[in-house]
């Protein structure tokens, strides 16, 4: 079943737009808070002057009439945690050329994915009192039953990246999504460290592209944006320990990308201990 989302491709890509010459857009809602979906109403202006190139045929948050492909782009927001949302997401994967996971419930499995670390049962009992015997699929990211082409982070995703995809494609290439640690805009906009403070940020190990909200008000980043490329978590867990608890410490790590290969020998580590 796992299909992984396979590697991002590089350079330009050819997406055949339609006669009117727009480009044919779908926001799909699956399982989330739907946070990710209003960050394309909170581009405001800046959608309204995309209009003229793009084309949203499906976007249920905005439009009272919405149809169902075929689509040149899809972004996807949420989890398939119910077996009719799972052919929802594989109906739309036949019908867009790419196919971008918006946010990080449908990169990584974001909160929902947290319920691995308790007992499913339970947690009906406290979410879905009187309901227990609602059926619910284990929360998986997209990527694990469709191929994924761009992914798109963060919890919300961030609007300069649903801004630099969407006219990249226009363009007929891919967006340059930021790749470096949240540490490299920190230190662009002169942001106090709130490691050397002693807080528990996990900055220097996330991936950039939020633009540091969290950090730049003096909250600590909680990592939503998934890991960078070969995170060096030894001793980024050596230097956040100095100000939190190794458990609370793995909650933070288990809050959005738990679901994360690169955090998983860590998750196994305390499952040890337990």
């Amino acid at each position: 079943m796992k299909q992984g989302p396979g590697p991002e491709p590089e350079g330009r890509i050819d997406i055949s737009k339609n006669p009117g010459g727009k480009l044919r857009v779908g926001i799909f809602p699956l399982t989330s808070d739907a946070g990710c979906q209003l960050e394309f109403l909170n581009l405001q202006d800046d959608l309204l002057a995309l209009a003229k190139a793009v084309d949203i045929l499906h976007f249920p948050m905005a439009r009272a009439f919405n149809v169902d492909g075929p689509f040149d782009v899809v972004f996807v927001d949420g989890v398939p945690a119910r077996r009719d949302e799972l052919e929802i997401l594989r109906e739309v994967r036949r019908n867009t050329k790419v196919l971008a996971s918006l946010g990080s419930c449908s990169s990584f499995g974001g909160v929902p994915a947290a319920q691995r670390f308790h007992d499913l049962g339970d947690l009906k009992k406290y979410v879905y009192r009187g309901m227990e015997d609602l059926d619910t699929l284990e929360i998986l990211p997209i990527s694990n039953y469709v191929r994924v082409d761009l992914q798109l982070r963060g919890c919300p995703a961030s609007k300069w990246e649903i801004m630099e995809t969407l006219t990249a494609l226009i363009a007929g290439r891919l967006p340059q999504l930021k790749t470096y640690p949240q540490c490299i805009e920190c230190k662009i906009k002169e942001n106090r460290c709130l490691l050397i403070e002693g807080q528990p940020c996990l900055g220097p190990i996330t991936r950039a592209g939020c633009g540091v909200v969290c950090p730049s008000v003096g909250v600590p980043c909680d990592g939503c944006r998934g890991p960078t490329e070969e995170p060096n978590l030894t001793s980024a867990v050596e230097i956040l320990l100095r100000g939190t608890t190794y458990p609370d410490l793995i909650r933070k790590f288990q809050k959005f990308c738990s679901l994360s290969p690169e955090y998983q020998e860590m998750f196994d580590r305390w499952r040890e201990t337990q």
